[in-house]
């Protein structure tokens, strides 16, 4: 890991950790721990690039959602038409987003590799 010159990591990540080639995935840094134990502030992680909602029932998603992203299991309450997006740490509350609601919500991908990058 380096940081250029406006302070930026970088990573390398190698191709055998990209099985479909590098075009299909997005990286993040994950900020926040509402995803602990399993992933942890600073993590790295490689998302597939999808919109296919109905595809990631019960997976790790990355959810864009009023303009911010955030990593959260996708669920869905097909009786009350209703996503939900719920972290792993208990500690933190789900987020449900009612279908009539008018909020920006568009799915990125889903979790394909994470990184724990030791310093």
């Amino acid at each position: 890991m380096i940081e250029d010159k406006d302070n930026r990591l970088q990573v390398e990540i190698p191709n055998t950790y990209i099985p479909q080639g590098a075009p299909n995935y997005m990286a993040f840094m994950v900020r926040g721990s509402s995803m602990k134990p399993q992933i942890m502030n600073d993590d790295i992680v490689l998302i597939y690039k999808t919109s296919e909602w109905d595809k990631v029932e019960n997976l790790v998603c990355a959810v864009r959602v009023d303009g911010g992203i955030t990593l959260k299991r996708v669920k869905f309450d097909h009786t009350k038409r209703s996503l939900l997006l719920e972290p792993i740490n208990i500690d933190y509350p789900t987020l449900i987003l009612d279908h009539d609601q008018t909020r920006d919500v568009y799915l990125l991908g889903t979790l394909a590799v994470q990184l724990r990058v030791y310093v």
